[in-house]
């Protein structure tokens, strides 16, 4: 079935936008015994493949699922957003954009993450590890896990396969963002003023956890994760000391508020919600 842009679902578009089709699982009786059914799993062209000798089937079918056969560009995902959200309603930005959030990191990031680790094995390429600290209750001393590098396994085996997705997120962002993007770099403290710092800001903000004009728009604990991940990643505390003051001018916060709302979480030992999203910055 063939579908015009402002057709789409979101899911739709999403998986578009991703190049990921979806896998449908259909049921079609036996041609010979007619009480028997079988059951076919596969995107839409593997499924048409199957079903072509029988071309009343094949029609069936073709009238009944989406193809996928649609290719978008900017324009496009501009248009599409403008009209799904009512001309940037937002409220209906924020919606757009969870829903899309939802899908990239719960279904698409599960199913390729397990993919490109399968694609290492078979080609016998050596898998990359990033350290992460174990939050415990009654954590006397840092404690690190080893966890597979999943971004840049997606990089290697589908390079800029999502690059469609986060024109779609950027945009829905600076919707979000009363800002002018050209103020960011005015802002940025000293040791945050870098090439790699302004990268994985940017790709905080493309995740939703900040705004265009680097204002913090979640709460304060996953501030101090964030925090915490780029002073290590930046290096910019001295030893294995936590250089919080940066982010606290940057998000306009009192002093010791970061380090404060860490050690909460080191007492209660939970992860704050939508931990996930900083970890993505950091794959």
């Amino acid at each position: 079935m063939r579908k015009g842009l402002f057709d789409l679902s979101i899911e739709e578009f999403t998986r578009v936008l991703l190049d990921y089709e979806e896998v449908y699982e259909i049921e079609i009786e036996n041609i010979c015994n007619r009480i028997e059914k079988h059951q076919l799993k596969g995107t839409y062209n593997q499924i048409i493949d199957v079903v072509s000798c029988n071309p009343h089937l094949c029609k069936d079918i073709e009238s009944k699922l989406f193809d996928y056969n649609i290719e978008l560009n900017e324009l496009d995902i501009y248009n599409y957003i403008e009209y799904k959200t009512a001309n940037f309603n937002m409220d209906k930005v924020k919606i757009l954009k969870n829903e899309m959030d939802v899908f990239y990191m719960l279904t698409y990031c599960e199913e390729i993450n397990q993919i490109v680790k399968e694609k290492y094995i078979d080609l016998d390429m050596e898998i990359p590890y990033i350290e992460r600290d174990l939050i415990t209750k009654h954590k006397k001393k840092h404690e690190h896990i080893r966890i597979p590098d999943y971004r840049q396994m997606r990089e290697k085996i589908f390079f800029c396969r999502d690059y469609m997705y986060f024109i779609a997120m950027a945009l829905l962002n600076r919707k979000l963002s009363k800002t002018p993007i050209n103020n960011k770099t005015n802002i940025l403290p000293d040791v945050l003023n870098t090439d790699e710092a302004k990268e994985l800001f940017n790709r905080a903000i493309e995740l939703g956890l900040m705004k265009d004009d680097y204002t913090w728009d979640k709460g304060l604990q996953l501030a101090a994760c964030f925090a915490r991940e780029m002073s290590i990643r930046l290096d910019i505390g001295k030893g294995d000391r936590i250089s919080w003051k940066p982010f606290e001018e940057l998000f306009k916060l009192e002093n010791g508020k970061l380090r404060s709302n860490y050690n909460d979480i080191q007492k209660t030992g939970q992860n704050p919600s939508d931990i996930n999203l900083v970890d993505a910055v950091f794959e």
